[in-house]
């Protein structure tokens, strides 16, 4: 059974999900993305995880149905890492599994690094470009800013159509999908916000004693495999699996699974 919850942030109402029994799982989603949005993906499916498991998502805020406000510091992504520890506090005083994709993966670290003591492990799904190969990465973020706040939205998400997506998805309509579930509003201070962000220094990640999943795929230059390569090797003990196909992915909730019982023996 899934019950709908809402969090209470500074400057912003987050709308999530319960769902299962079990340990708390936290899992967040990627830039523009939302609980609803990779459901109807389907690549984060972690239904067969809520038998044993709390499943809990969140849409970020100014994401799917959480509020936000156009301001762009409230959404970088250590800022987004606050939000992150106030739904913990929520969820009581035990240390829990959290993870997410993208944007969401970061927003981990970033709260991992802040209060390692609310977490019990990590999942870091796609990590995106990172450190000095995030440069070109942040530059298209502002010029899909400025395309959204001169010409809107749906200009956008035509150019964005338009570009090659991951050789992944070819075939799949509904994974090459690149409509934002962020309101027109809010979504040049997300964009602006993601691209002033990046993820925790290699010197700060060094120092995390968590058990950490890293998944990632081939063919992504916007998540790419060198990311996760490089954080498996500052991460200590840290595992990694790179998907080199769709087949692949699909055993990923087998693989947190696994994770999730180890992490709660």
């Amino acid at each position: 059974m899934t019950r709908a919850v809402e969090f209470e942030v500074a400057d912003a109402r987050l709308a999530g999900t319960v769902e299962g029994q079990g340990p708390a799982f936290v899992w967040l989603h990627a830039l523009t993305s939302s609980r609803d949005r990779e459901r109807r993906r389907g690549i984060y499916d972690w239904t067969d995880i809520a038998r044993d498991f709390t499943v809990v998502r969140y849409d970020a805020r100014g994401h799917g149905e959480s509020t936000g406000l156009p301001v762009d510091d409230h959404y970088l992504w250590r800022r987004l890492a606050d939000d992150l520890l106030a739904v913990l506090a929520n969820l009581g005083d035990d240390p829990v599994v959290v993870g997410g994709a993208s944007m969401g993966a970061v927003t981990t670290l970033w709260a991992a690094l802040a209060a390692p003591q609310r977490m019990k492990a990590l999942v870091l799904a796609t990590p995106p470009a990172a450190w000095s190969a995030r440069q070109q990465q942040a530059d298209g973020w502002r010029r899909a800013a400025h395309i959204v706040q001169k010409y809107g939205a749906a200009e956008l998400l035509r150019r964005i159509a338009a570009a090659r997506g991951p050789d992944l998805f070819e075939g799949r309509p509904e994974l090459a999908d690149t409509a934002s579930d962020v309101d027109e509003a809010l979504l040049p201070a997300v964009l602006r916000g993601a691209a002033s962000s990046d993820l925790p220094g290699p010197e700060q990640l060094a120092g995390l004693r968590l058990p950490t999943l890293i998944l990632a795929w081939h063919g992504d230059p916007d998540h790419p495999v060198a990311t996760a390569e490089r954080l498996a090797e500052i991460i200590p003990g840290s595992q990694l699996h790179v998907a080199d196909d769709l087949v692949h992915t699909e055993r990923w909730p087998d693989l947190v699974r696994a994770f999730l019982v180890d992490a709660n023996p």
